[in-house]
């Protein structure tokens, strides 16, 4: 040891529903849709069939619908680029990295048989052979400083159609935002029909991050816009079992997180460990996120989280009711600016 890591219940591997754990309490319950849909409540977590990631013919499977991000962090050293990789292996996620970030590792996730998203934010390149490299291609609309890749909505549907070109037309095509920028409908339905996959909503940048609440209901405006898109909610907070069934049962296809890359890098200062040793205690309590996030489901009745719907939340407070438009638990149904 090099020095004390500060405590962490992610970290040490505690579920969510062991007793004596401090946390913050949650902004939604789960419960099942109706009368008949409870056939596995009280399911307990086990292995799941992997599933396309978004749902996307051809794209790779991941066992757990989670994405590591750390396409932030450019200063990530070797040693953690190989722990993330060992875990996202491990799990059966997927890695979010920068083009840098892929350029110089690529064939260390490929030997991990990890599923790659390509970040491409503001001021980044990436060339067509490493596009070729990755499963899906997110462009980011805003770096994190706010600064736009575009200078106006109309310049989005032939972005779109440049990244697939880019790609070969073989890699899928996401557009990144935040989700107080969520595109207007009939510009976001020019954007499908031009090929776009999939679209990542961000909560932002700490310390002003928007809460899990407020993704949820900019995932409502866009799935109202575009019904079949497939969403990637992008939450800043804690990569905990209820934040991720909560993001799937929003809309989202798929939870992208950079907290456990941060939970990480700082074990990494404290822990004499090798990579190895850092990969399998994040795979721990990564594995420990997903069976919280299967106890959550199986609240509802439902043995995989990705079959959670906006019908098996309830909002606990009026702030999170009237922020995601999720029916407000002992009201039981949705705010009336919501219900139209």
């Amino acid at each position: 040891m090099t020095g004390t890591a500060p405590y962490d219940p992610f970290w040490q591997g505690e579920s969510m529903f062991e007793g004596g754990t401090s946390r913050p309490a949650a902004p939604f319950s789960f419960v099942p849709a109706g009368l008949g849909g409870a056939s596995d409540v009280g399911r307990p977590p086990g292995a799941l069939r992997a599933r396309a990631m978004l749902g996307l013919n051809g794209v790779a499977p991941l066992a757990a619908p989670l994405a590591l991000d750390v396409s932030w962090a450019p200063d990530a050293s070797p040693k953690l680029h190989l722990a993330l990789a060992r875990a996202c292996g491990s799990l059966g996620a997927a890695l979010c990295l920068n083009p840098a970030q892929l350029a110089a590792r690529a064939e260390v996730i490929k030997a991990a048989k990890v599923p790659v998203i390509l970040s491409v934010a503001p001021g980044e390149t990436a060339s067509s052979s490493l596009c070729a490299k990755a499963d899906l291609l997110l462009l980011r609309l805003h770096g994190d400083g706010g600064a736009p890749a575009l200078l106006g909505e109309s310049a989005l549907p032939p972005y779109v159609e440049a990244a697939r070109a880019m790609g070969g037309y073989r890699v899928p095509i996401c557009v990144g935002t935040s989700g107080a920028a969520v595109p207007e409908a009939p510009m976001l339905k020019e954007a499908v029909q031009a090929g776009l996959s999939g679209l990542a909503i961000s909560a932002g940048a700490q310390p002003l991050a928007l809460p899990i609440a407020a993704l949820l209901g900019a995932a409502a405006r866009a799935k109202a816009a575009a019904p079949k898109l497939p969403l990637i909610l992008d939450a800043a907070g804690p990569a905990e079992g209820a934040s991720i069934a909560a993001a799937l049962a929003g809309g989202g296809a798929l939870a992208l997180s950079r907290a456990p890359v941060q939970a990480t890098a700082a074990h990494e200062a404290f822990e004499a460990a090798d990579w190895k040793a850092l990969g399998d205690a994040l795979a721990r309590a990564l594995r420990v996120s997903w069976e919280d996030a299967q106890r959550c489901a199986a609240r509802a009745g439902l043995r995989d989280p990705r079959d959670l719907t906006r019908e098996n939340l309830r909002a606990l407070t009026y702030d999170a009711a009237a922020l995601s438009g999720i029916k407000l638990a002992g009201y039981d149904e949705r705010l009336p600016w919501w219900a139209h």
